[in-house]
């Protein structure tokens, strides 16, 4: 193979992306490794002299392998939901708050039972009150083990996957008073100069510069971006500049032509002798900060340039760049997940790839490297940067000044602080000019767009037109039936893709999973709608812009033809005050007004300056949407405002939803008084989906509303809560009445399909594996790598 590790590292990732990605139950890993082990033993036979297929196939099977190890690897596991003391070592300091932080704790023993249990893992530990403990702090924690929160609603951030990267597999959160500190010092040799390190660079920057740019250079030197604020990381992100603020390839460049100029030209070294010492300096430089993985990949990339001209040796840039990966990936597998690791290695491979082809055009290295990350931000931020170019052409002469500055100041503190301020009155000139450039830029109208996230087949699609504009990939030298074959198969993908959801005849009706709260969209033709917002009154976690907002975008809905608001309840209602800001919104439609109640000023006086409208309605009005989709309004009534006005669950807007002729009733947060209305009209039987009353409280869904409504389908939209919800009466009123219950803290995203065939229900955490299933899966799969091995050496050995 011309680039063998090219070829093994894509084989990997498939196996990761294949083993991580789809749900595999004891029966089905017996099957496939069976399988792929005789597969094997077959290839060795037929391949003896061609040994490259049989290695992309093992390398497939131990990436896939590796992933469930790694995913599931934990001892800590065996104890979720269970109250355990346990004792730990503080490795590091996640977020300080007002009565609320975070650290990662290297666990040593658990105590459960009376019972001792030797661990060594990492785990998250949250305490909520006022201590606040530091690295090398020993503890003892009384507590109960559970494991983080996956995903609920597809595509949106996986906390439990962001911890399993950081290889955290459990989370405990406890009040302070249960916390008891046994010893202050605990940290080894080596980590003791790594804390040291970095509380040096703290104390050097705030010292020198001011707040802001000490906070800015923090971040770039020791590559942790929680020394900035979310405006300012946002800010950089939306300009395409955000590599600036962690430690990248980027900053090892500057480092190392810094560094050969200062052993070569300065010192007088050899180059060879001079490359070493970089390298020895890099890999220390890598460890005090932690080892990120941008340092790793580019100290990986460095390593192999300078071992290739050392040993006099050809060097391939994408060979290395795979090697690089591989060795990472085998390390970490769910790095691949990573969203630095993805940027990483995609604008090193665009600059390898793209800077040739472009040459000719002014600062190609920074287009090349925007053609290949746009995609990639696209999915994880729906935005594209159309100024990013500019900016980095003005932005990174000014920083790369910056950071030679900012390496040269802690350098000269250490000899003497006098000189140490000058440069750091320098370095805060070429800090405030870069910082006014960045608000100057950002000022700048449209220059983001907010599209969908592009599926991995819409992100091959474009790096094939790429490659084809670029000529990498040489359309003229394709035999013509498969050229023209390629192009239709495009054409028609991209035809299919923008004309399907418009033509089907098809309702689609999504429950968020917003926690505690409600949220419904509902999707028609090229039309949406969303019945409530969600929202929380809780910390500072935004459900409108965390959760809604990201999820729409991510399905590439940038508009809302309306937005009903059943009632002014945080959580109905306060993510809509974020939802205008990123999503284009028609009209606000509400069933009252309540000018005592801020969330419903708010929301107006933010209306009326977005130029949104509000149309109230109320029962006996009738949205159309077409001849087969219409909103009734049947509830509230104008008379009964003042009746209810101190209590807003009655005075609900509740919506029967028709589509082909299948009825879905909304119905707020209403009481039981107003569920007797209902029943009263007679508006509400033959329904085939209930959205439950208040989250299945037992102030609502009486016996008469639900053996009236009899509904065949219940979704109770609901989150982690002090209130009893939903109440256990409730759930077997609904049970005896043969309705099948969804619920949103259990099932996540609910997705009902409604057309002229009848409905289908589709739960988005459906059919997950136990903690026994994933802790027998782990076992039997080291027996199955432990042939796999024998099979790699038989190999190697030919």
């Amino acid at each position: 193979m011309r680039r063998p590790f090219l070829s093994l590292v894509i084989s990997f990732i498939l196996g990761v992306s294949v083993f991580n990605s789809i749900h595999i139950n004891v029966v089905h890993l017996l099957v496939i490794n069976l399988i792929l082990l005789f597969l094997n033993l077959v290839l060795c036979l037929l391949f003896n002299k061609e040994q490259g297929i049989i290695l992309i196939i093992i390398f497939f099977i131990v990436g896939g392998i590796l992933t469930v190890y790694y995913s599931n690897d934990s001892e800590l596991l065996k104890f979720q939901d269970k109250s355990v003391e346990l004792h730990g070592t503080v490795k590091e300091v996640v977020r300080i708050k007002e009565n609320y932080s975070s650290y990662v704790i290297y666990v040593d023993n658990l105590k459960i039972d009376e019972r001792y249990y030797r661990i060594n893992e990492k785990m998250l530990l949250n305490i909520r009150g006022e201590k606040v403990c530091n690295i090398g702090h020993k503890l003892s924690i009384l507590g109960t083990m559970n494991i983080p929160k996956s995903n609920s609603n597809p595509g949106l951030f996986n906390y439990k996957q962001y911890l399993q990267i950081h290889n955290i597999k459990t989370v405990m959160t406890t009040n302070d008073f249960l916390i008891r500190v046994i010893s202050k010092d605990n940290n080894n040799k080596l980590e003791n100069i790594s804390v040291t390190f970095r509380n040096r660079i703290e104390k050097v920057f705030n010292r020198v510069l001011n707040k802001k740019n000490s906070q800015i250079m923090k971040s770039i030197i020791l590559g942790d971006s929680s020394y900035l604020d979310e405006d300012t990381v946002n800010k950089f992100r939306n300009l395409g500049i955000a590599h600036i603020l962690a430690v990248s390839g980027l900053h090892i460049g500057i480092l190392y032509i810094f560094l050969s100029f200062i052993f070569i030209k300065l010192i007088g070294l050899y180059k060879n002798t001079s490359n070493i010492s970089i390298i020895i300096l890099l890999w220390t430089y890598g460890y005090l900060i932690g080892f990120p993985t941008s340092v790793l990949r580019a100290l990986i990339m460095f390593t192999c340039v300078i071992g290739a001209s050392l040993s006099i040796r050809r060097y391939d840039a994408i060979n290395s760049l795979s090697f690089g990966a591989l060795i990472l990936l085998i390390y970490n597998p769910l790095w691949i997940y990573d969203i630095g690791f993805q940027l990483s290695f995609i604008a090193t491979l665009s600059l390898i790839l793209f800077t040739k082809k472009i040459k000719g055009i002014f600062f190609s290295h920074i287009i090349a490297v925007q053609i290949g990350i746009s995609p990639i931000m696209a999915y994880h931020f729906n935005l594209v940067s159309i100024i990013s170019i500019l900016a980095n052409i003005i932005l990174i002469p000014i920083m790369t000044i910056g950071v030679i500055l900012g390496f040269i100041l802690l350098l000269t503190s250490i000899v003497s602080f006098k000189v140490s301020i000058i440069i750091g009155k320098i370095l805060d000139i070429i800090l405030m000019m870069n910082n006014y450039i960045i608000d100057i830029i950002d000022k700048i109208p449209f220059k983001t767009i907010t599209m969908y996230s592009p599926t991995i087949i819409d992100i091959i699609v474009y790096f094939i037109f790429v490659f084809i504009a670029l000529r990498i990939i040489r359309i003229d030298k394709i035999p013509d039936k498969l050229n023209k074959g390629i192009v239709i198969y495009l054409l028609c993908y991209i035809a299919l893709t923008g004309i399907s959801e418009n033509i089907a005849n098809e309702v689609k009706i999504e429950f968020i999973d917003v926690g505690q709260g409600d949220s419904a969209l509902i999707r028609t033709g090229n039309r949406n709608f969303l019945i409530d917002t969600g929202g929380s009154n809780f910390g500072d976690f935004d459900i409108g812009d965390r959760i809604v907002a990201p999820y729409l975008l991510k399905n590439g809905i940038t508009k809302l033809d309306a937005v009903f608001i059943t009632h002014y309840h945080e959580d109905h209602c306060q993510g809509l005050l974020t939802l205008m800001d990123r999503i284009k919104i028609d009209s606000i439609i509400i069933g009252y007004e309540k000018y005592d109640n801020e969330l419903f000023v708010d929301i107006g006086n933010k209306a009326n300056e977005k130029g949104i409208p509000i149309l109230k309605l109320q029962k006996g009005d009738i949205f159309k949407v077409s001849d087969n989709v219409k909103f009734h309004v049947l509830w509230p009534k104008e008379k009964y405002y003042n009746i209810y006005s101190e209590n807003e669950n009655n005075l609900s807007m509740v919506l029967l939803f028709e589509a082909y002729n299948n009825n879905i009733l909304f119905t707020g947060d209403i009481e039981r008084e107003v569920e007797n209305e209902l029943i009263k009209d007679y508006k509400v039987n033959n329904i085939k989906i209930l959205k439950v009353p208040h989250h299945g409280s037992d102030t609502s869904s009486t016996e008469e509303f639900v053996r009236y409504v009899k509904p065949d389908i219940a979704v109770i939209s609901v989150g982690k809560n002090h209130f009893g919800q939903p109440n256990g009466e409730v759930l077997e009123r609904y049970v005896g009445n043969n309705t099948e219950i969804y619920r949103t803290d259990i099932d996540g995203l609910i997705t009902i399909k409604v057309n002229t065939n009848g409905i289908v229900v589709y739960p988005y955490l459906k059919d997950k594996p136990t903690i026994k299933e994933l802790l027998f899966i782990h076992r039997l799969e080291l027996l199955f790598s432990i042939c796999y091995v024998i099979i790699g050496v038989f190999l190697i050995k030919g």
